[in-house]
């Protein structure tokens, strides 16, 4: 996984991480997800250290702006939360390394012309 861009703090997490996801409304809260090939992590200390790192599928922010922090969704059922800032969140922002279709056929090409020099011994 390749990280793309990392938020600290709610103030951070709302005023900017905001502008870079995907935003949908629902119930009163404006969730913002991970574009398509990206993933989200959210780190945050409970209780006592250390953190705790969690994927998320998105996070949500009350519309009417009247709670400070966000909140929180992953992907099984109650897995909601409510993030403060003394929970020291940190969001990443994750890219998969995946190869299409296309490059792993370039791939493939290349290492075989590679082999059948080494073969021949050429390389």
């Amino acid at each position: 996984m390749l990280t793309v861009k990392k938020w600290k703090g709610i103030k951070d997490i709302t005023g900017n991480a905001t502008k870079e996801l995907i935003e949908i409304q629902e119930d009163g809260y404006l969730f913002y997800s991970a574009p398509e090939g990206h993933k989200l992590i959210l780190l945050v200390v409970i209780n006592e250290p250390p953190a705790w790192r969690m994927e998320i599928k998105d996070f949500g922010i009350v519309i009417n702006g009247t709670k400070e922090g966000i909140l929180r969704r992953g992907f099984s059922e109650g897995d909601n939360r409510m993030i403060t800032d003394d929970d020291e969140p940190l969001l990443e922002l994750l890219g998969n390394e995946k190869m299409g279709a296309e490059e792993i056929k370039k791939l493939i090409k290349e290492e075989w012309k590679k082999a059948r020099l080494r073969v021949q011994g050429r390389e």
